[in-house]
């Protein structure tokens, strides 16, 4: 039994209401809550649970370790029968990786995709209502890092495999460079245009330098796309990082965040 000991009339208040964060059925606190995943996906609840790979939801910010799992799929709570909903809130959901290249794929109860969160960075989540998440952040990012010593001359995926019935607008692609004394090495994006299209861009950078692809030409209007990397050389004496910044949307173009059913 809580107390509330000093009312304007000097009476105490007496009431059974719950404000902890744990118990068998919480609302959400103003704080951060981090989570780390040991698996391909993890499973936020809004009751209490302890089951593998499952974990309850406390906080209305998340900060999320991936685990070195690379891209893991984080789904939404279900809706509790009598029970708290997140209609009207607003959930931030950082990824706390300090590895690059493992990234975060935001789901719905039901598996379907709304976002995704790279390393490092943030997405803001909406509710119209319980079981209706939608992504405020509009522009996502994914982050490669291709080791030294690695040979990337064979083309290779640097895009999350996001789902069907969706497809990926590519705004932009920061590309660095960074070993000293390695010169320069030739770039190479390539990605579908359409069903059977294939584009490439290619750019030339100079060891330290950041060379940028601009998204103009790399619209990816495919479902399940992919956008592969490879450079002009075989195991090269350098760390590349791949930053891609891009949208999602539905197969029938409708921007994810603009579909709030």
């Amino acid at each position: 039994m809580a107390k509330i000991p000093e009312l304007m009339s000097g009476r105490a208040l007496e009431h059974d209401l719950k404000f902890a964060s744990d118990g068998p059925m919480s609302g959400l606190v103003h704080g951060v809550q981090a989570l780390s995943c040991s698996g391909a996906t993890l499973t936020l609840k809004l009751s209490e649970t302890s089951a593998s790979g499952e974990a309850q939801m406390k906080s209305d910010f998340l900060s999320v370790d991936p685990g070195g799992t690379g891209l893991i799929a984080l789904k939404l709570p279900a809706a509790l029968t009598n029970g708290p909903d997140l209609a009207g809130r607003i959930v931030k959901i950082h990824n706390s990786t300090d590895a690059y290249g493992e990234s975060i794929l935001v789901q719905d109860s039901d598996a379907n995709a709304i976002a995704v969160v790279g390393a490092g960075c943030i997405v803001e989540i909406g509710f119209s209502a319980q079981g209706k998440p939608f992504a405020i952040t509009e522009v996502f990012q994914h982050v490669v890092h291709i080791l030294k010593a690695t040979n990337a001359s064979s083309a290779q995926n640097i895009l999350p495999t996001l789902g069907a019935n969706l497809i990926t607008d590519v705004e932009k692609a920061l590309i660095k460079f960074v070993d000293a004394g390695s010169g320069s090495v030739t770039h190479t994006l390539a990605y579908a245009t359409g069903p059977s299209t294939l584009a490439t861009q290619t750019l030339t950078i100079t060891d330290g330098n950041v060379g940028k692809l601009h998204g103009d030409e790399m619209s990816v209007l495919v479902a399940n796309s992919i956008v592969t990397y490879a450079h002009g050389g075989g195991a090269i004496a350098a760390d590349i990082y791949i930053r891609l910044f891009f949208r999602i949307l539905r197969s029938n173009l409708q921007n994810l965040s603009d579909s709030i059913a």
